[in-house]
């Protein structure tokens, strides 16, 4: 299907649109300097990753972080639990809360976060215009 916007047929997948856009760079260098009061070595060492900006608009959707938050909350009332020992029952009723949610948020997640993730391997980028577009729309 062409794009809905300038029906151009030349096309790519979001996927091949992001991992072309990601670049990583490293980088090491090495000095030396001399000078009135004295001299020296130096040495750097960098490492980053850089990202075109239409691969950032072609990202794949990325996971929640609620399920972190409550494994969190989860070790934070088993701490407790040992810690204090006049609030044990407090803090093991906390703990299993916190797994209660946990895995319930986390099955949740999993299956919108796959659902988001075919409809994301569905997308194009049109080579002409830069519209991003489903082929079945």
């Amino acid at each position: 299907m062409s794009c809905p916007k300038c029906n151009s047929d030349d096309w790519k997948s979001a996927s091949l649109v992001y991992s072309e856009g990601l670049t990583h760079v490293s980088v090491r260098a090495t000095g030396i300097a001399s000078g009135e009061p004295g001299g020296g070595i130096g040495t750097f060492v960098a490492s980053g990753l850089n990202q075109t900006h239409a691969s950032r608009l072609a990202a794949p959707p990325q996971r929640s972080s609620l399920s972190f938050f409550f494994g969190i909350l989860t070790a934070l009332s088993l701490f407790l639990c040992f810690a204090m020992s006049w609030l044990w029952l407090i803090a093991v009723l906390f703990c299993a809360l916190g797994m209660f949610v946990y895995f319930e948020t986390e099955s949740g997640h999993d299956e919108a976060h796959e659902s988001a993730m075919a409809a994301w391997r569905e997308l194009r980028r049109c080579e002409r215009c830069g519209t991003f577009y489903k082929p079945t729309e």
